[in-house]
């Protein structure tokens, strides 16, 4: 039988039952804890508790349908039917055509031609393009595989780029700063049994792993050397070159 466990601020009972469902449970176990609080933390994503992806799971199906469609097309096109107008072949003749991929018919009114649906590959890649735009445009996730990401661009511009991006993860960041905060409590709420801690005092940093135009970036320190301290200059290109 599995065990089930439950939590007050004050105790964790572990119960035995048949499933997680079942509401007939025996108490097999009982401690105290001394987080002084339940020790389960809820890590928001958003104010609608949803994933990033789920906004524009119409647009995914989409454009994975319109792929699976387009191999269908292709498959389709090699498994053509040929077409014989005015004459027939003999016994043997298909085997030939299909190695030769050549046909000979006498006469003047005999035709033969590919049944195949025609693929418009420059129509089907629009629409591939414009639903893929609009995943990254939804989701506010840029597509760093992108052109207009390219290396040269300036610090302000791929600033503006990002822009959509930052704000949704300055987002994530305060949702997860909250959670980060309320497992700090409950640590601290244990260890002050003997200690006195302030989990207020504890500073969470987060850093973004972005692109940046170090270029740009040294240029500038270039140009800031003749004003400015020496020693400031060389810590600001040590952390420019470790990132």
């Amino acid at each position: 039988m599995p065990l089930k466990p439950s939590y007050t601020k004050e105790r964790h009972y572990k119960y035995l039952c048949n499933n997680i469902f079942d509401r007939k449970k025996i108490l097999a176990e009982e401690n105290r804890i001394y987080f002084c609080d339940v020790p389960m933390i809820e890590y928001l994503n958003n104010e609608e508790e949803q994933g990033d992806f789920e906004q524009v799971i119409s647009l995914i199906d989409a454009y994975n349908i319109l792929q699976s469609d387009r191999i269908n097309d292709v498959e389709r096109f090699v498994q053509a039917i040929l077409f014989l107008k005015g004459f027939c072949i003999e016994e043997g003749d298909g085997k030939r055509l299909k190695e030769e991929r050549i046909l000979q018919a006498p006469g003047d009114n005999t035709d033969a031609k590919w049944l195949a649906n025609s693929l418009d590959q420059n129509s089907l890649e629009s629409v591939r393009k414009s639903i893929e735009r609009d995943i990254h445009k939804f989701s506010f996730v840029p597509a760093m595989t992108d052109e207009n990401f390219s290396g040269n661009a300036s610090g302000v511009a791929m600033k503006y780029k990002l822009l959509g991006f930052e704000q949704m993860t300055g987002i994530k960041e305060r949702y997860m700063e909250k959670g980060i905060r309320e497992r700090l409590k409950i640590i601290t709420n244990m260890i002050n049994w003997s200690n006195n801690l302030k989990y207020e005092d504890i500073e969470i940093i987060f850093t973004h792993n972005l692109p940046v135009n170090k270029e740009e970036m040294a240029d500038i320190l270039y140009k800031l050397s003749s004003v400015t301290d020496e020693k400031a200059i060389k810590e600001s290109a040590l952390t420019l070159i470790s990132h």
